[in-house]
């Protein structure tokens, strides 16, 4: 922190009466009576009794006593004057000698109750600011802070270089204490690492760039990248075992933020005691930007498959509408040969081929399967067809870095499919049998799994199932409070860009809370929601 923050401007302006006064400082300035006003009226002359007033009203409106009276802001020194009864003019007259406005120094800080800032009382003031430099950093604010400090124990403050010197001390005794409560973490081995983060060779950059780079697409290989990362602080660095407690929030957030906002040349300059507790803190909020972003382009991966799913089905209905009048009238066509063959006793298929044809037939038919769609007409089976190799590709590499744990009662089954996932990973087998759990599938997708036929479950709609299951409990444990809406349904996203990231703020917020430790436990779900909640937040048809 820099000894000098203040320019000899703002120096002056912090030594002088504001240019204006609110409501509160003119209650406290203009508060002459009684005890006050018998005080004021003891002084001999109108000059000396509205200078005693002027003193006794700046030290309770500001701490202190500016040395130029004049420069009072005139809608409290009138006041003032008309509560004494003087012209407000006569204070340009008050006390030209300086022993007599020192004796009414001392008067006036008897009487209202103030007493001089001694050494002793500064040093156990600086200690109190030292916990409130470890939440600010700002010098100005500890500088507000402190004088706040002094205006409350009714001590009378000292000039502002001497309390920009404690500002400043204050700000380099909070370092100390920063590296004093996380050195004993701070071993050899982790030292060297953390010393090679910074560290460069020609031409490629450092992991402390490679660590502060955030994913610019939504891919595989993106949320590949940044698993990637959280598997490098936690087996590497050992960021999930930092233990940074001991440090205030605000602390915590400024060191990480210098640490991500600087360049590993800048951090590599910075004294040791000052260094470690940047990229301790910057490690650690890395390893939970890495799993926020991981799991955010795994959610806009699935919703853009989605998306994209909803709007093939939106064209086959347009398409549609053009074919199926084509369709009809060939069906009405082929009706009457079959009639006319039946009649005549002609052989169909000879009459079908002369009169129409069966490359013809063949192209109809084909038209005809494009309009025809499963029941319930949605897109989930558009939806497999076009995502199923990505949206399993994603969640296999989510559930091989993170494991998740059970929050509600009717979490098991989705716990219980995500494990026999991952266990399958590598294995080519296209079903799976009956039994696998399948509680956690809705009416929805439960006609693309589930073979109800042979007893066994589709693995390719089964994974794609899962993952969607996962995305919606996820959005729903982002936490929507009492009187908040529900979150918004896969197929449904918001539309503008400030709501999108304001929905995956929502969705990182859940999945930090959940997200923990390499393997380490992580909430699948938002609770424990019943079935018909589940069903709200998947794609719909």
């Amino acid at each position: 922190m820099a000894t000098r923050f203040l320019s000899r401007a703002e120096i002056g302006r912090l030594e002088s009466f504001p240019e204006s006064i609110d409501r509160r400082g003119l209650a406290r300035f203009s508060s002459v009576g009684g005890e006050d006003l018998r005080f004021v009226r003891q002084q001999r002359g109108a000059a000396n009794q509205l200078g005693i007033a002027v003193q006794l009203g700046a030290l309770r409106w500001l701490g202190f006593i500016p040395e130029d009276l004049t420069a009072a802001p005139p809608e409290a020194l009138v006041p003032l004057a008309d509560t004494l009864d003087v012209s407000p003019r006569v204070i340009f007259d008050y006390a030209v000698r300086a022993p007599t406005r020192a004796e009414h120094r001392l008067l006036v800080r008897a009487h209202s109750g103030f007493r001089p800032c001694s050494e002793r009382e500064l040093e156990a003031l600086g200690e109190r600011l030292v916990e409130v430099a470890l939440e600010h950093e700002r010098p100005s604010l500890l500088l507000g802070r402190i004088c706040e400090l002094l205006r409350g124990e009714q001590i009378e403050r000292p000039s502002i270089d001497r309390l920009v010197r404690l500002v400043a001390w204050a700000g380099e005794r909070a370092h100390q204490v920063t590296f004093q409560r996380v050195g004993s973490q701070l071993t050899d081995p982790l030292r060297a690492t953390l010393e090679g983060l910074l560290a460069s060779a020609e031409g490629a950059r450092s992991q402390h760039a490679w660590l502060r780079a955030r994913p610019t697409t939504v891919s595989a290989g993106a949320m590949r990248r940044e698993l990637e990362k959280r598997a490098f602080l936690i087996e590497q660095l050992g960021a999930d075992r930092f233990d940074l407690s001991g440090l205030p929030p605000n602390r915590r957030a400024w060191l990480a933020q210098t640490g991500r906002q600087s360049s590993n040349q800048a951090i590599a300059r910075l004294a040791p005691e000052r260094r470690y507790p940047v990229l301790m803190c910057f490690c650690a909020e890395a390893l939970e930007r890495a799993t926020d972003d991981a799991l955010e382009v795994f959610d806009q991966a699935l919703g853009t498959a989605d998306r994209t799913a909803q709007r093939k089905r939106e064209e086959l209905l347009r398409r549609s509408s053009r074919d199926t009048q084509t369709t009809v009238r060939r069906f009405i066509d082929l009706s009457r040969l079959v009639l006319e063959a039946h009649d005549s006793g002609t052989d169909v298929l000879r009459l079908i081929d002369r009169r129409i044809g069966l490359d013809r037939l063949r192209a109809d038919l084909e038209r005809a399967q494009g309009i025809a769609r499963p029941a319930g007409d949605g897109h989930i089976d558009l939806l497999i067809d076009g995502a199923a190799a990505s949206g399993r590709k994603l969640l296999a590499a989510v559930i091989a870095s993170i494991e998740f744990k059970r929050t509600g009662t009717d979490d098991d089954e989705l716990l219980a499919a995500l494990r026999t996932i991952g266990e399958l990973a590598g294995n080519p087998r296209r079903w799976l049998p009956g039994f696998t759990a399948s509680a956690f599938i809705d009416q929805q997708w439960r006609p693309h799994v589930v073979d109800t036929s042979r007893g066994r479950l589709d693995r390719r709609a089964y994974e794609l199932c899962a993952a969607y299951e996962l995305r919606s409990g996820s959005a729903r444990r982002a936490g929507v409070g009492a009187g908040q809406p529900p979150p918004r349904r896969p197929g449904k996203l918001p539309a503008t860009g400030r709501a999108v990231a304001a929905h995956a703020r929502r969705v990182r917020r859940g999945c930090r809370a959940a997200a923990g430790q390499r393997r380490a436990p992580v909430d699948a779900r938002r609770g424990a929601s019943p079935a018909a909640d589940r069903a709200r937040a998947r794609p719909r048809p």
